[in-house]
């Protein structure tokens, strides 16, 4: 593994929020993202760092969870000071009580902590999970079903795009990400969503969520390396709304 990228540390802050009514929607990272930008906006040099007018490239990716009447949102950050990300949990923690959809909410916790990547240990096959809404496009068409090198080529895309502006003594990632695998099982729902701006324009989001196994007779150690990043990068369209959230899961031989 290149120590590269890899020896990187980087921060995971939660943010857990409490609704009045059950959390109904199929995904709220669209709604999240600008209940975070309201709770900031007073702050304009954080507000400013974290959502910067010149860059198209998100300074940290976003991604969240519900059951019941919590809403649990996921931020994680690279190449930011223990300082700044504190400054960043008071500035969330300022905004106690609001309102997502129209449904009124409060924050009951707000904590962060440091990771470290972990390599993913994999044999003969890799069960990808998209946990949020993940839109991959070839060509302006979305992929509904993925090749696993469509999603190494990705992650590699995603890594060097951020890193390029945020983290550049660890960018580029050069790694051959032309790998095949054969699709052995999949469980695939599309989410859509239409989602209105500050400009009132409507934005028409889409992706897939589920999961799919993929069979190799022996999993390359780059292979392995390169699905490790899903531990702090997301992929593919919509990030800033929370997209391209992915969890690997471990193969076993003979499974």
């Amino acid at each position: 593994m290149d120590n590269k990228i890899f020896n990187k540390e980087f921060y995971e802050v939660k943010i857990s929020v409490k609704q009045e009514k059950i959390a109904e929607l199929p995904y709220y990272g669209p709604l999240l993202r600008g209940w975070l930008k309201d709770s900031i906006h007073k702050n304009r040099r954080l507000l400013e760092k974290l959502y910067p007018s010149k860059i198209d490239v998100p300074s940290f990716f976003m991604y969240s969870s519900h059951k019941g009447n919590d809403v649990e949102c996921y931020l994680n950050f690279m190449g930011y000071s223990e300082k700044m990300i504190k400054e960043i949990v008071v500035g969330l923690s300022d905004k106690l009580s609001g309102h997502l959809g129209g449904i009124n909410c409060k924050i009951t916790g707000v904590s962060y902590k440091k990771r470290k990547f972990k390599k993913i240990k994999l044999h003969n096959k890799i069960n990808v999970k998209f946990i949020t809404p993940t839109a991959l496009y070839s060509r302006d068409v979305m992929n509904v079903m993925p090749e696993l090198k469509d999603i190494l080529k990705t992650i590699v895309r995603s890594t060097n795009r951020f890193t390029k502006y945020y983290v550049k003594d660890r960018y580029p990632y050069k790694v051959n990400a032309e790998h095949d695998a054969e699709i052995e099982s999949f469980n695939l729902k599309t989410y859509e969503w239409k989602h209105k701006n500050i400009k009132n324009t409507l934005i028409p989001l889409n992706g897939i969520l589920g999961e799919i196994t993929y069979g190799m007779d022996n999993v390359p150690s780059e292979v392995s390396d390169i699905l490790t990043l899903t531990q702090f990068f997301q992929i593919g369209k919509w990030q800033s709304y929370g997209f391209g959230k992915i969890i690997i899961e471990n193969g076993h031989k003979g499974s």
